[in-house]
Formats: structure tokens, C-alpha cells, sequence
């Protein structure tokens, strides 16, 4: 520990206390405490190491399971609704009874 002088104003001085340094008497919790730490560390190891072997048996315990079937959706119409449909549309012929007209007019234009 040391003391200086720090000046003021009007020649006036302020004397100040410096800690220039600290020793260590005794090291008693110091080491309580790293032995608890240590202690503490250990018993972490060991949970994790157990937690990891009990993980391990259950994995091996479990049935596999097999992996899901997917299922594919089943069509219900065929080629030749998809033909006609596109034919009607490509006519502008959504209605039965225009699209049978329709047929009709492009069946009878072919054949003249």
C-alpha cells in the first residue's frame, strides 16, 4: 500500500491510498472449492455415461419399425373420356348436348 500526493487548486494537496498489490494467506477455499468442482464434473460424466448406455439399450430393445406405405390414388376415368373432354374443349363444346351437335357437324363435314 502506498500514498501519494495528488495537487489541487490554491496549492493544495489531496494524499490518496494506492493498493499496489494482494497476497494470498491461505488457500483453504481455493482448493474446497476446485475439489468440488472436480467432484461435481464427475458425477456429470458418470450421468451422461449412463444416460448414454441406457439410451443404447433401449434402442436395442425397440421393435424396428418398417417404413410407411404410401398409397398411390387410384384413377377413375379413362383414355377415352380424356380424348373426348380435350375434343370439347379444343371446340369450346362444354355442354353434352353442343359437343354431340358438334360431332355430328365435324362427322358429316368429313364425309362430304
Amino acid at each position: 500500500m502506498s500514498f501519494i500526493a495528488i495537487p489541487l487548486r490554491d496549492l493544495k494537496c489531496r494524499v490518496s491510498v494506492v493498493l499496489r498489490s494482494i497476497n494470498l494467506l491461505n488457500g483453504q477455499f481455493t482448493q474446497v472449492s476446485k475439489a468440488q468442482l472436480t467432484n461435481t464434473r464427475l458425477v456429470v460424466l458418470i450421468l451422461k455415461k449412463q444416460d448414454a448406455f441406457v439410451k443404447s439399450i433401449i434402442r436395442e430393445d425397440t421393435p424396428k419399425t418398417k417404413p410407411k406405405l404410401t398409397l398411390k390414388r387410384k384413377v377413375g376415368y379413362s383414355e377415352e373420356e380424356i380424348s373426348s373432354t380435350r375434343a370439347k374443349l379444343a371446340h369450346m363444346a362444354i355442354d353434352e348436348e353442343l359437343a354431340i351437335d358438334e360431332e355430328l357437324r365435324m362427322n358429316t363435314g368429313a364425309a362430304k
